[in-house]
């Protein structure tokens, strides 16, 4: 036992354990099985492990130093007492634990005082406030507050995904062991960090896509060889920030999709009507369909037409979306794009017709005038507008004189234009779920309340053009 951390008096909190023990454990056990156990302690435990033959020198504990506080005449405390206290409030004095619920009530807070801020700036611009006067200072200066304030309340509810990515270690096992395939399992950003209501919902579609990537993705260690790779398949799981949202990856490095297998089987299952064209991206697309599995036999691992469609589901209610990326032999990435927070997102807001749309800022690439005779039709029902030397698809329903064309760009980096009749403004908005105060709509990903009170939905770049205009 280490008792070198215990405080004095002082210092002491019942609640906090500063004891450390040391165990030493001989068994025949295989060293994963180990591993698997101490997995769900995160940091909070480790192990060593020392390879057989046992020698006496690699089982003996070295003797734990004693502290000792000799008082001398001149009053002055134990140097290493002084120390370890300091230690402890270095270490205890950042970090308080409260309720959840607590927090939660605090962001639900902070989302109403964003409301009330475009309310206040709705009766500003009816009453003709102008820019630059007193009360217009004194709002600018209360909005930069405020979003200092949001910002702090969603961090106190930020947390790494390391937990959830630690997780996925034994699902890794498991399907490698049923499957009798070798992989070699990479975790890259697990220090990354997102709102504990979306973490909480990662560990179902994460544990779909692995054990798909395992049992789908790689190859026998035979095929592998025949076709010139590692007789161990590698599979990655990564997590980043990017454009301000986050993104997950689980990718692999096997055989790719089978387009022309997944077409076949789509037919077969009635998903589409034989003699349909669609794109590799469509086809690649229809594994997330309800009920679909290429598979022909039931395993332990897949075969029961659950598993992708759960995944999209899953995804799509915390407001993300899933894309698949796949080359024929060379491997499948699929790539979860996630908001940062469920609450509020920073949107830019304009009117098409008398309605309102919101489109989220960081998909917004660039806002213009737009030019007519840059419009071309392909077909009859596809138009084309000449972008930067690159034709982009567009929605234009009528073309009215000083329209502005809204370029955006989702997740697959993929640009296409829409045109708006006005650019109103870019803000915080409080997101509002559709499908509980409604039902789901195509093309939208939620909605908020504006400061006038009305309802402005919020617009799924990544679920293509649309007709939301």
């Amino acid at each position: 036992m280490d008792a070198t951390e215990v405080p004095s008096l002082t210092y002491f909190k019942a609640d906090v354990c500063y004891l450390k023990w040391k165990i030493i454990l001989r068994t025949p056990e295989a060293r994963e099985n180990i591993e698997e156990i101490f997995e769900w302690s995160g940091g909070d435990l480790g192990c060593k492990f020392i390879e057989s033959p046992f020698s006496k020198d690699d089982l003996e504990l070295q003797p734990l130093p004693i502290p000792t506080h000799e008082s001398s005449n001149d009053g002055l405390v134990d140097p290493a007492l002084v120390k370890r206290v300091s230690q402890y409030e270095n270490k205890e004095h950042s970090t308080i634990r409260i309720d959840t619920c607590r927090v939660d009530k605090l962001v639900d807070l902070v989302s109403e005082l964003v409301i009330n801020q475009g309310a206040i700036r709705t009766q500003m611009q009816s009453s003709n406030v102008l820019p630059g006067s007193s009360l217009d200072i004194a709002v600018s200066e209360l909005n930069q507050l405020t979003q200092e304030l949001q910002e702090n309340v969603m961090a106190m509810r930020a947390h790494p995904i390391k937990a959830v990515f630690q997780r996925m270690n034994r699902i890794v096992r498991e399907a490698a062991r049923l499957s009798g395939k070798h992989v070699v399992f990479h975790i890259e950003g697990e220090e990354a960090e997102i709102d504990r209501s979306i973490l909480e919902k990662l560990s179902e579609p994460l544990m779909h896509l692995i054990r798909n990537a395992i049992d789908h993705g790689l190859e026998e260690p035979v095929i592998r060889k025949n076709s010139k790779k590692n007789n161990e398949g590698n599979l990655y799981l990564r997590a980043f920030i990017r454009s301000g949202r986050f993104i997950i990856e689980v990718e692999d490095d096997g055989s790719g999709l089978n387009c022309s297998k997944i077409y076949k089987k789509a037919i077969s299952k009635k998903i589409i009507m034989p003699g349909i064209h669609l794109e590799k991206e469509e086809i690649q697309n229809l594994i997330f369909s309800p009920g679909f599995s290429t598979l022909d036999v039931v395993s332990e691992l897949s075969g029961r037409g659950v598993g992708m469609d759960v995944v999209k589901k899953t995804v799509s209610e915390i407001g993300g979306n899933i894309s698949v990326f796949s080359e024929e032999g060379k491997g499948t990435k699929f790539s979860i794009s996630l908001p940062m927070t469920l609450s509020i997102i920073d949107g830019l807001i304009f009117k098409s017709g008398n309605q309102k749309f919101i489109v989220p800022a960081n998909y917004v690439v660039e806002a213009f005038l737009l030019e007519e005779k840059k419009i071309l039709k392909i077909s009859e029902n596809e138009l084309k507008y000449l972008y930067r030397n690159e034709l982009i698809p567009i929605n234009i329903k009528e073309k009215k004189y000083l329209s502005i064309c809204l370029v955006l760009q989702n997740e697959k980096k993929s640009n296409y234009a829409i045109v708006v009749d006005e650019l109103i403004d870019q803000s915080k908005f409080v997101i509002k779920s559709i499908e509980k105060n409604y039902k789901k709509i195509s093309g939208f990903l939620s909605s908020t309340i504006l400061g006038d009170g009305s309802v402005a939905l919020i617009i799924d770049v990544d679920s293509g053009i649309g007709s939301f205009l």
